[in-house]
């Protein structure tokens, strides 16, 4: 700990439990990044671990004083937490409601942590004046109300983290740990680094400014405030990344191909002699696989790299291309294999790896659409009581028909008064439990009415006029779902009829996988953005827009990275930039990954990560290339897709959605298959298509009819409007063509048919 306090806990001495709540309409909705939540998260794990057993709960909920009430009483009273911090709502909007909510839950004030946290932020932001935080405790849990933004979050932790470990002991009762700290206080007039005292080990740079934290682990280094500038992105890499070379492709070179190790400013001239590509077509040709539509093709299993984009050892050349700057002598055709479509989908899907982490959501705080880690069992029956299915009256079934004496009305929600006797009955609402002695409930449409008194007010006796069986219309304990029972399994996406049984079950909070972020990056000198001015030869960036929207429509968070220009330079340094950031687990590209001199895309990814793939044999989408980029312990998958609107879209769908379902933990990411038959004539290419279509489900056999959405050109976004399902359509042998009312089959693409 900070100053003269010790760590009085050894490690597995107790369990910390922390929850971080932002408060956030945007970020709840999933239109707006949660940066502070997340950076919070580090900080406790990286200043509070040594006080024992770190567990923090995270959670992102509306502006809404109930809901952020209700995250806050179970995380309090329910999960023990010793400490909640929120961030954001505590501004002057009229959304921002966080304080109301805290006031509402704690039970007295803290008002030293929130004087703290305001003096030392007005020392260098005078508008932190118009901060509201209210700071505060419920029986042993510490509330802390922290700024919105991630700068203002984390500096204002970092003021008040000195205080906290003897926080925490007082409000656990912890005498011994309270009486040592109060003895050093009485013999140092300052125990706690403040403003000048340079913390110990424990707290080290617990207050330094925020821009000094590494964004993916929450640590602290000095060279970290210079971590995006350019001239930090090639430590350990090649100084000289555009040497001219070309990688070995024959199975099991040892790096000294028969061809000799190229001069290192070789052109294509200079080794246009057979061995290279002779060694290219056989390594394609040697490996081949059969596809069910009765085609062959040449698949790859990918190009091996290291860390810093050098190839593995026993390869002496770097790159796949030859990089010259002398467009004439650039490569006439792409050294990278075809690779067939399911082969590639199962290296991208091997190449995933599902975070492991457990994160802890609120039934109230934005569960639709999530991935549940773990299995949920109902901890009692529901439902717990014998209820009546109908409204109508409890009886004893061996009474049989006749007349009986009306004891009371049970409403649902009301415990009966008094016990059913032979002769007796109770008039009862749906819902309601069945009384103690009766075992049958008759609906009232099957009884009359005998006598009543007060003008009618009161029921004094019925007759039965069928006699009832045990159990007639009773819901007995546990029929809906037994206790133990498992209700929902991991893996399970949770949907409205999902949440409803959990709240039935009487479960609050559920472990869900972390969905991944997504960002979005275009690339071309071409593109310009819808609604600003277009000048001779630009387009207005469509693929961006699409696949934003694509994305979110599966409930997942895209940003919108920008655009970047044609220059090598400015495109190694944007992309290294985004990847070094750690925010996104996924970046798309589109455009760049083509056969131009412009297309510098696949050069970047050779020179930073591991291209998996770079050409596919299928139509539309054949320059598609996948990648992995590991820079220090995090993992980032590239996706380069192509600039044609409709190859971006269709590769998307079939590559990189079932990538982000499976980081979001879907147990099963692909897109569903099912037989169609077309409603056209289908020519057939030399590479597998993958036809746009609208399925039309109203047939007398039940079998949809695939429709065309017409000209399938990659350009020719309008063939993605309405679109249901791609159609997989075989390469081309002996059949040219397949004719109206063949069978396909279909990918159905995860949107609703209209």
């Amino acid at each position: 700990m900070a100053g003269h306090y010790v760590n009085h806990s050894p490690p597995g001495a107790r369990e910390i439990k922390v929850g971080i709540l932002t408060v956030s309409d945007r970020c709840s909705a999933g239109t707006q990044e949660d940066k502070s939540g997340p950076n919070l998260k580090a900080l406790v794990h990286k200043h509070l671990q040594k006080l024992g057993v770190v567990q923090v709960l995270s959670s992102c909920v509306p502006d809404e004083v109930h809901i952020i009430k209700s995250c806050l009483l179970h995380w309090a009273d329910q999960e023990k937490c010793v400490l909640i911090l929120t961030t954001g709502g505590t501004g002057f909007s009229a959304r921002d409601v966080t304080p109301e909510a805290t006031k509402e839950v704690i039970e007295r004030e803290a008002p030293g942590l929130a004087i703290r946290m305001l003096s030392k932020s007005i020392e260098t932001t005078p508008m932190a004046m118009l901060s509201r935080p209210i700071c505060g405790i419920r029986k042993s849990t510490i509330i802390v109300n922290l700024p919105g933004s991630k700068k203002g979050s984390q500096e204002c932790f970092e003021f008040i983290l000195p205080a906290l470990p003897h926080a925490f002991d007082l409000v656990s009762s912890n005498e011994e740990n309270v009486s040592q700290t109060h003895s050093k206080m009485q013999k140092s007039p300052s125990p706690l680094p403040m403003d000048n005292e340079a913390p110990t080990t424990d707290f080290q740079n617990g207050h330094m400014n925020s821009h000094d934290t590494d964004r993916d682990s929450g640590n602290y280094s000095a060279h970290n405030h210079h971590h995006h500038h350019h001239h930090h992105h090639d430590h350990n890499l090649p100084l000289d990344d555009s040497a001219s070379g070309i990688i070995c492709l024959v199975p099991g070179c040892d790096g000294s191909s028969s061809m000799g190790t190229p001069p290192p400013h070789s052109n294509r001239q200079s080794i246009e002699s057979l061995q290279s590509l002779q060694s290219l077509q056989s390594y394609g040709s040697s490996i081949t696989s059969s596809e069910p539509g009765g085609y062959s093709e040449p698949c790859y299993s990918g190009y091996s790299s290291s860390e810093s984009g050098r190839p593995s050892t026993g390869c002496h050349h770097k790159k796949v291309y030859i990089d010259t700057p002398r467009v004439a002598e650039r490569d006439r055709f792409s050294p990278y294999p075809m690779v067939c479509v399911s082969k590639a989908l199962s290296l991208v899907l091997s190449c995933i790896k599902v975070p492991k982490k457990r994160h802890l959501v609120n039934l109230h705080a934005g569960l639709l659409g999530k991935i549940l880690m773990e299995d949920v069992r109902a901890k009692e029956p529901y439902p717990p009581f014998a209820a009546s299915v109908k409204d109508g009256y409890a009886v004893i079934a061996s009474d049989g028909a006749g007349v009986r004496t009306v004891l009371e009305p049970i409403t649902a929600g009301k415990v009966a008064m008094k016990t059913i006797r032979t002769g007796q009955c109770s008039r009862i609402n749906t819902g309601a439990p069945l009384p103690p002695g009766a075992d049958a409930v008759v609906m009232v449409e099957e009884t009359e009415l005998v006598e009543s008194k007060q003008d009618g007010r009161v029921e004094v006796s019925v007759r039965i006029k069928t006699a009832p069986r045990v159990l007639q219309e009773v819901r007995p304990v546990g029929f809906d779902i037994k206790q133990g029972e498992t209700i929902l399994s991991s893996g399970e996406k949770l949907g409205p009829a999902e949440l409803g049984l959990l709240a039935m079950a009487g479960v609050h909070t559920v472990s869900v996988y972390t969905p991944p972020s997504i960002g979005i990056i275009s690339t071309g000198d071409e593109l310009v953005t819808p609604g600003s001015k277009r000048s001779e030869g630009q387009i207005f960036d469509s693929n961006k827009i699409a696949l934003l929207t694509a994305i979110r429509e599966q409930g997942f968070n895209a940003a919108d990275l920008g655009t970047i220009s044609d220059d090598y330079s400015l495109m190694k340094e944007k992309l290294l930039n985004v990847i070094d950031d750690g925010t996104h687990r996924v970046i798309i590209s589109t455009g760049g990954v083509s056969m131009g001199e412009k297309d510098l895309v696949k050069k970047f990814l050779e020179n930073f990560g591991e291209v998996k793939f770079g050409r596919l044999n299928m139509k539309p989408g054949k320059p598609t290339t996948f990648a992995t980029i590991i820079r220090g312990s995090k993992t980032t998958y590239f996706f380069a897709l192509p600039g044609n609107p409709v190859s971006a879209m269709v590769t998307f769908y079939l590559f990189v959605l079932p990538a982000i379902r499976k980081l979001a933990g879907y147990r099963k990411p692909h897109l569903q298959r099912i037989q169609a038959r077309i409603d056209f004539d289908a020519c057939l290419d030399t590479r597998p298509e993958y036809h746009r279509s609208k399925l039309n489900w109203d047939t007398d056999d039940g079998v949809p009819l695939a429709v065309s959405t017409g000209s399938q050109c990659s350009s020719r976004l309008l063939s993605m409007r309405s679109c249901h399902a791609l159609l997989e359509l075989p390469s081309s042998d002996n059949t040219k063509r397949l004719t109206r009312g063949s069978m396909v089959t279909a990918l159905l693409l995860p949107k609703l048919i209209t």
